[in-house]
């Protein structure tokens, strides 16, 4: 079995990822949502109505730098062993930390 051709008005191209400026938003944020993964994370920042007003994606290495410069809010994360270590890592810069429990 060969590589067939794309369908037609399909383009292939190499994407780079949309990275925004994280400052722009950082102020009017009122909850973080952070979604922990082996070697990814992602945060959702919604403001106090409730509208998502950023979605970012980070390195694990890089997470720690875009928490830092943030506006104090309450960060939520899903419950997990690496979540601890980084929720004291986040009280200590000020943030608020919540783990929910989820009942299976």
């Amino acid at each position: 079995m060969g590589w067939s051709a794309p369908h037609l008005g399909v383009s292939i191209t190499a994407s780079q990822p949309k990275r925004k400026d994280a400052t722009q938003t950082l102020s009017e944020a009122f909850v973080y949502g952070l979604n922990i993964g082996k070697s990814v994370f992602r945060v959702v920042a919604v403001n106090p109505e409730g509208a998502v007003i950023q979605r970012a994606k980070f390195a694990r290495k890089t997470l720690q730098s875009f928490c830092d410069p943030a506006a104090k809010a309450l960060i939520a994360m899903k419950a997990c062993p690496g979540s601890q270590w980084f929720a004291r890592k986040l009280i200590e810069k000020g943030h608020g930390a919540r783990i929910p429990r989820l009942d299976s």
